[in-house]
């Protein structure tokens, strides 16, 4: 029973981190979202405000992606891939969607997107480097 006892809890903490992520990404969507971006003032030229509406959007969601990601990095332990390349493969996954989201989403005017490249790329060259 104390061997099983870690593996529920790390499994129901993988549940709630997806079910959080899913959660605040529908909900964002339905209730938070539109009305964060319509109560803003959008300082900047033609265009700035289109801009700067898609990165409050883009942030909300981010934030859903790094839950979902926690969640996968607690899965993987309860499924045996506990060693640090899958860790590392994981994170870089996590970091590669959200490059993806700030990058060509953005058409690559998001300021974050260079840092998320650097994380992704270091986290894929650790993986290799722990074989």
């Amino acid at each position: 029973m104390t061997v099983l006892l870690p593996h529920i809890f790390v499994g129901v903490a993988g549940a709630g981190c997806l079910i959080a992520a899913l959660a605040h990404s529908i909900l964002g969507e339905r209730l938070f979202v539109p009305q964060i971006q319509s109560q803003m003032n959008w300082p900047g030229g033609k265009g700035a405000g289109d801009f700067k509406r898609q990165i409050v959007r883009l942030a909300w969601h981010a934030t859903s992606v790094m839950w979902a990601g926690f969640s996968a990095l607690l899965f993987a332990q309860l499924w045996g891939y506990g060693d640090p390349r899958s860790f590392y493969l994981i994170s870089a996954a996590i970091f590669a969607i959200v490059l993806i989201m700030t990058g060509p989403v953005t058409s690559w005017r998001h300021v974050g997107w260079p840092i998320f490249a650097a994380i992704t790329a270091c986290l894929i060259a650790a993986a290799f480097a722990a074989v």
